[in-house]
């Protein structure tokens, strides 16, 4: 990596049962992706925790699901810490198969309009 971050920063967002914790470790991964971040979710008191590893983006949904993205696919766990036993995440979409396909912009998207 070309830059260490050491301790980790965490960034907290609150959600209904508890929080999503993402922690930057580096950035600049050879070979890799530009952030080297790890996810965690963890109850309101924050004794109980779910791992979500290596991920490139978390947040909850409007009733209260977290999502994330690791790998190229996109999960969903199911209200986590709202009963006894939170889900495992389930995969929702792997995108790892598609590609970019190079398109030209039309002529009314290549200038900025103008302003006074």
């Amino acid at each position: 990596m070309a830059w260490i971050v050491d301790p980790p920063m965490v960034v907290e967002k609150p959600i209904a049962n508890g929080r999503i914790q993402i922690s930057l470790h580096g950035l600049h991964e050879r070979r890799m992706r530009k952030y080297m971040q790890t996810g965690r979710v963890t109850d309101l008191g924050g004794e109980r925790c779910i791992d979500l590893g290596r991920v490139d983006w978390a947040d909850a949904d409007h009733n209260g699901d977290v999502l994330f993205a690791s790998g190229g696919c996109l999960y969903r766990m199911p209200q986590p810490f709202a009963g006894t036993d939170p889900s495992s995440p389930r995969c929702i979409a792997d995108l790892n198969d598609l590609s970019f396909e190079a398109r030209i912009a039309p002529d009314h998207a290549v200038q900025w309009p103008q302003t006074n």
